[in-house]
């Protein structure tokens, strides 16, 4: 569903989380895609309704950098690269935006508008989407600390350590995400 919310659920031995992927698409349009990550006692599955960088980065060509046995660093690793493609993104929108403006001071053409107003519309589905990925994040580090999903994903100190990295990543996305809001909001 490419309207479904970032969540964590858990049934006897699965464990399913998901999280919303942000997407730049041929037109240099940016969107947020749900991914549901579904993890059981032998198998990772990954569904998204449309094919994206994040998981296109886990192939064979590459794959001596992940191990798919390890279902918690697989998790980590998707988590993590999720966040660096949003931090990516948004300096990609920050230049886009700072080259608007500069036109919009030069001529005074809807084009740049229309383009200010789609960043804008961009940037409520990153906010939602960080926002939402923060919640899960926050989810998934109270129960590793509980110790409720350690038979489906086991996490050592240092996966601790790189969920809590991530947590601190996606706070920095919301916050440059806010910042560019703020900024966009004050020129329109």
């Amino acid at each position: 569903d490419i309207d479904e919310r970032s969540r964590i659920e858990q049934d006897g031995k699965n464990f399913m989380v998901i999280i919303n992927l942000p997407l730049l698409d041929d037109e240099g349009q940016f969107d947020t895609l749900p991914c549901s990550m579904v993890f059981t006692s032998k198998n990772i599955v990954t569904l998204c309704s449309r094919e994206n960088r994040i998981l296109g980065s886990f192939t064979k060509a590459n794959s001596g950098s992940f191990d798919t046995k390890d279902t918690t660093k697989m998790l980590l690793n998707i988590l993590y690269k999720a966040t660096q493609f949003y931090l990516r993104y948004l300096k990609i929108i920050n230049r886009k935006t700072e080259s608007i403006e500069y036109s919009l001071r030069n001529t005074t053409n809807n084009k740049e508008l229309f383009q200010l107003m789609e960043i804008q519309k961009s940037l409520v589905y990153f906010t939602t989407a960080l926002r939402d990925n923060q919640l899960v994040l926050q989810k998934l580090i109270r129960l590793v600390r509980a110790k409720t999903i350690n038979s489906i994903l086991p996490f050592s100190e240092d996966d601790v350590d790189l969920l809590e990295d991530i947590m601190i990543e996606n706070k920095q996305a919301i916050e440059m995400v806010d910042m560019h809001r703020t900024i966009l909001e004050s020129m329109m």
